[in-house]
């Protein structure tokens, strides 16, 4: 990805880190999400004592992105928008 001449990998490195700090992100969900995903490597590696631990983090995303849709139409319900 970073084999251009002109660039370093370390310069691209850096650009792309700034430039993602521009695009809006919920971290909860995204933290939660990264979570969930090591959670499931551990699950698959026979590692993971906790399994409940799962459908928790999932329940957890879930009420996340419940609560942020709601905002998301109260928002376009306060603006005159539809839905």
């Amino acid at each position: 990805m970073f084999e251009l001449k002109e660039v370093s990998r370390e310069i691209a490195h850096q650009a792309l880190k700034a430039a993602s700090y521009k695009l809006p992100k919920n971290n909860k969900v995204t933290e939660l999400r990264q979570a969930l995903f090591m959670l499931r490597l551990e699950q698959r590696a026979g590692r993971l004592r906790q399994t409940h631990q799962i459908k928790k983090i999932r329940k957890e995303i879930a009420h996340n992105l419940t609560k942020q849709n709601q905002a998301r139409i109260v928002k376009d319900e306060a603006s005159g928008g539809k839905i």
